[in-house]
């Protein structure tokens, strides 16, 4: 996502894979939001050709979220911890919330109410962004979670990864969220996720393995995820004349989709270039791609622009509809990345990144008095108990015991 998402540590090389699983996870979110919300799923016959192709492109995208949190892992385990990070990364958010409400109050009169106002300006209390909601409440315990995996060992921290996985499979084999993950909509999946992406920081693979294995393995999983899907549908349409959803197997806390985004990443990891172009194109256009999310998902946006808006695509033969769905979705994508570097520029000129930085230095002065005088108030002595004590009416007077 967005640089304070996942920065790469100060002073270290920037790694092109990373840049290239950000921006594949969000062409690939973008491509699960026009299937979704742009109404093309629900148009489809079940069954049909076009329907079981675009659930195959549906599943092969499912995993681009926890992609995204293991980059964060990845990148956050040993960077320098700001929390002037998450300050500008909130007025980002506003930037587009409120520029979006603005907008559209303008250009569509009518459009917008008071409670786009409050979602405006309250976004994460108005769980308007799932994902920056999630990602504020672990980006708090991020310190915590690094002292934590400075402390582990590489077997320890391997069985708590081998814990997530299990609770992975509990909660599709239970067939309901039993451990309150909200089906990986959480602070607590996310940050199971970002101990996985810090484990392959702290330990990286000895020997390379070829990236067409990993990308192997990836196929492999969505393959198993779509066809339990496949299998789920035609069974209860057997048993019952209608086609259940059959997709416990589609879902972030899912081992399949979790094992397919592990290994999506990897390969990405491993990426090299003979040519330093297009890492620098993907080191530019990384730190926007968090934009793209805020903009096509911002509440307006979401409903009165993106809404059934592909539908009729859904009419197409099965080849020409996925080229229109990656078309529209790479569109989407190109214009929320354009539009984010210009943001970038902008925060740049206003120093918004430098303000932050002074905002939390302030912060932190006040609090280090703050406690100073805590302490000092704690470390002083009971003027009342001194005088008492060098007192000597108030010692001839005392009780003596057993006299």
């Amino acid at each position: 996502m967005e640089k304070h998402l996942a920065q790469a540590p100060e002073g270290k090389r920037r790694c092109a894979g990373i840049d290239v699983i950000k921006l594949l996870s969000m062409q690939m979110i973008v491509v699960l939001h026009v299937l979704g919300q742009g109404g093309i799923l629900s148009c489809l016959p079940v069954f049909s050709v076009r329907y079981e192709v675009m659930w195959l492109l549906e599943t092969a995208c499912f995993c681009a979220v926890n992609c995204f949190a293991l980059a964060t892992g990845y990148l956050m385990a040993e960077s320098r911890f700001r929390y002037s990070r998450l300050l500008e990364l909130w007025l980002q958010v506003a930037f587009y919330t409120v520029g979006l409400t603005a907008l559209f109050a303008l250009l569509v009169p009518g459009s917008v109410t008071p409670l786009y106002w409050k979602m405006a300006f309250f976004p994460m209390t108005t769980l308007q962004y799932w994902y920056f909601t999630a990602y504020f409440a672990m980006f708090l315990f991020i310190p915590f979670f690094n002292r934590l995996l400075e402390g582990l060992r590489q077997r320890e921290l391997e069985r708590l990864i081998l814990s997530t996985v299990l609770l992975s499979m509990l909660t599709v084999a239970a067939g309901q969220d039993i451990f309150r993950l909200h089906n990986g909509y959480s602070m607590l999946w996310l940050s199971a996720l970002y101990f996985i992406g810090a484990y392959f920081k702290k330990y990286p693979f000895r020997r390379k393995i070829p990236t067409g294995l990993w990308l192997l393995g990836y196929g492999a999983m969505v393959l198993v995820s779509w066809g339990g899907k496949w299998i789920a549908q035609r069974r209860s349409f057997a048993l019952t004349g209608e086609a259940s959803p059959g997709g416990a197997l589609i879902n972030y806390v899912s081992p399949t989709m979790l094992l397919a985004a592990v290994f999506l990443f990897l390969a990405c990891l491993q990426l090299e270039f003979k040519s330093q172009k297009l890492p620098r194109l993907f080191s530019r256009l990384a730190p926007a791609a968090f934009g793209v999310y805020l903009i096509h998902c911002q509440v307006l946006v979401w409903h009165r622009l993106l809404a059934d808006r592909f539908a009729a695509l859904a009419a197409l033969p099965a080849p020409l509809l996925l080229v229109a769905v990656l078309a529209a979705a790479a569109g989407i994508n190109l214009v929320g990345l354009c539009v984010d570097l210009v943001r970038i520029r902008i925060f740049r000129i206003l120093g918004v990144s430098r303000l932050c930085q002074k905002a939390e230095a302030l912060c932190g002065s006040l609090l280090g008095r703050w406690r100073d005088r805590m302490d000092t108030g704690r470390n002083e002595p009971d003027d009342r108990q001194d005088r008492r004590g060098s007192d000597p009416d108030h010692q001839n007077n005392r009780p003596i015991d057993n006299q």
